[in-house]
């Protein structure tokens, strides 16, 4: 079965319900064997601009350029994000938030400290979620687990112990899961969990804040540990440090400073360690530790919750750091997020909700022209005057809008325009009596009057032809 897959991102409200539109639509093409999903639905009354896009500058909109504001809005990075999903949790519950890794574009395997004290694990593999599941092998956690992978096969889990202590366990595909091993901690001992990263499959840094509140390595390389050692740059954390690599010859620090701001420092091959970098914070500031991935080696994001519970972001791209941003789809968090990445243009977060369950989001924004998003805004103007929708959008961003005023009908004719139908030819919309039938009609869907309207074989072939559909 052919499918039509794509987000919705509502501004605002229409006036016919969003589901009434979704299940119309369901109702059109489940006439001819063409399945419709709707992969994610966001609220984006949040956003900073939104006032200035619920009446959209709309010019031609059936198969023409895109206006400024529909590049803007259209294209906009927090208009590539999904929804979020609620993935459950641990049947005892969870202290603190998720962690997570993929060790290959077709896994990842989200971690969790059980309310139980144990370790727990809730896996993607074969294109779906599998159940959580407990890791029955007698350890007791004493902070939130942190993950590492050594390459495609292996993985491994760090957590502090009930001793005061750092252990250690790691899977891989010839053998399974090993036991756990004593890792030690610092002289000093250490605050909150240990952090890991392997910049490259001979490396494995565990890093720690110690109780002097300075930060503390142990590595891995050489194909042995070797003792754990003290950075004695002057830092002095208030948090636990984050972890990330932007290539085998790079890995960097972030940690909470003492001022509430978010610092950095990195190491490179080439240069050794650099000292500490202060790259600011939210405007409302945030609460515990910051996190970070890089999904290539150009790209390298910071993530936070806010003192509001609302998910903040930093990015790193084009050679320069950008200013501290808010994911303006109203989740709400309790627990620092855990980003993660599953291949080079692709990138998800993972948080503890106020539900105390986890959830997820995506960005698709390297693979966005091939995602139709649904945009519910106020009303159009311009060239084309008041519309119930619009199906104009910019090179690479398949989207529409969709009106307040819109009919029930309106959602899968303006996504009908995206996959390839015009309007249909030869229609005298002003002859006495006439009364449309075929979903495409560009007399108004709001005249339709044989729900659920048509659609011909020729359109049909069309859609199916399409490269924004999915099977």
């Amino acid at each position: 079965m052919s499918t039509i897959r794509f987000h919705i991102k509502t501004l605002i409200a229409p006036s016919v319900s969003v589901q009434t539109m979704i299940d119309s639509m369901r109702q059109t093409y489940a006439q001819y064997g063409i399945n419709v999903d709707v992969a994610s639905i966001a609220d984006l009354s949040e956003m900073p601009n939104v006032s200035l896009l619920l009446d959209l500058d709309a010019g031609a909109c059936t198969m023409g350029s895109a206006t400024a504001e529909q590049s803007q809005l259209f294209g906009d990075g927090m208009a590539q994000w999904s929804g979020w999903f609620n993935l459950g949790g641990p049947a005892p519950g969870m202290q603190a938030g998720p962690a997570t890794i993929s060790r290959n574009p077709d896994v990842c395997n989200i971690y969790a400290w059980g309310g139980d004290n144990a370790l727990w694990k809730k896996a993607w593999y074969d294109n779906q979620w599998h159940d959580w599941g407990r890791h029955n092998d007698g350890g007791v956690l004493a902070s939130i687990p942190t993950l590492g992978t050594m390459g495609p096969n292996h993985e491994h889990v760090f957590v502090r112990g009930t001793d005061g202590n750092v252990w250690q366990k790691f899977w891989t595909a010839q053998n399974g899961w090993s036991g756990w091993f004593n890792l030690g901690a610092p002289g000093t001992g250490f605050i909150g969990g240990p952090v890991t990263i392997s910049r490259n499959p001979g490396v494995c840094n565990v890093y720690v804040r110690g109780t002097d509140n300075a930060l503390w390595q142990l590595a891995w390389y050489d194909n042995q540990w070797h003792g754990w050692g003290r950075h004695n740059d002057g830092a002095v954390l208030a948090s636990v440090p984050t972890l990330g690599s932007m290539g085998p010859d790079h890995e960097h620090v972030f940690v909470r400073g003492t001022d509430g701001n978010v610092w950095q420092k990195f190491w490179t091959a080439q240069g050794g360690w650099s000292g500490w970098f202060n790259i600011g914070a939210p405007p409302i500031g945030y609460l515990g530790a910051p996190s970070t991935i890089s999904r290539n080696g150009g790209v390298c994001n910071l993530y936070v919750r806010a003192t509001d519970n609302s998910l903040w972001q930093k990015a790193w791209f084009n050679n320069q750091w950008h200013d501290w941003g808010l994911h303006y789809d109203r989740g709400r968090i309790s627990a620092e997020p855990a980003p993660g990445a599953m291949n080079p243009n692709h990138e998800h977060v993972f948080a503890r909700g106020l539900d105390g369950l986890v959830w997820h989001k995506y960005w698709y924004g390297g693979v966005r022209n091939t995602q139709m998003v649904a945009f519910f805004i106020r009303s159009t103007n311009g060239s084309s005057g008041p519309l119930n929708g619009c199906a104009s959008y910019p090179t690479g961003f398949p989207s529409v809008a969709v009106t307040q005023v819109a009919s029930q009908w309106t959602l899968g004719h303006e996504l009908g325009h995206v996959l390839g139908l015009p309007h249909v030819p030869g229609e005298n919309c002003s002859a006495p009596g006439y009364q449309p039938t075929r979903l495409m009609t560009g007399c108004g869907t709001s005249r339709l009057i044989n729900p659920p309207p048509d659609l011909i074989a020729s359109e049909l072939t069309t859609i199916r032809a399409s490269s924004l559909m999915g099977p």
